[in-house]
């Protein structure tokens, strides 16, 4: 029975930023460890319980740093209470998702359901998967006069 006001509303860019911080902490072991030659479920199971550490460190000082505020202890918490609840409630779920649906949704992508396959391997930024573009001739001065006008 509280308002949705900007506080909450920031307090959700800043789920935003810790859940893509947790699952790219989870990816990249992850594709640190397909690089070295290690299998893709072999990896995904080596990778969750070596950055579950990290990632439950980072939500649980969040979460109870919030706490006083989202209980209403201490001077303005009125104010930024919404911040904090909205932070425990959605880190609560974030890390949930992170450490369940992250690895699924990778494993799922990889094997090609869905094309995931080419969405894995799809990276614009590089160069090699540029097509080399051959230049094109400048276009030719026209002459701005009709023919038979003279």
């Amino acid at each position: 029975n509280m308002p949705l006001d900007i506080l909450g509303l920031v307090g959700m860019i800043l789920l935003i930023g810790l859940a893509t911080k947790n699952s790219i902490l989870l990816i990249d072991f992850t594709n640190r460890l397909r690089r070295i030659g290690i299998g893709r479920d072999k990896a995904l199971l080596t990778a969750a319980p070596a950055r579950l550490r990290p990632i439950l460190m980072t939500t649980l000082s969040i979460m109870l740093g919030s706490l006083p505020v989202a209980i209403g202890i201490g001077q303005g918490s009125e104010f930024r209470r919404p911040l904090a609840i909205v932070t425990i409630g959605g880190l609560l779920t974030s890390t949930l998702l992170t450490l369940f649906l992250v690895p699924t949704a990778y494993s799922l992508l990889d094997s090609g359901i869905g094309g995931g396959k080419r969405l894995l391997a799809w990276r614009p930024w590089r160069r090699s998967a540029r097509q080399p573009q051959t230049p094109q001739p400048a276009p030719t001065a026209r002459s701005t006069a009709v023919e038979g006008m003279d």
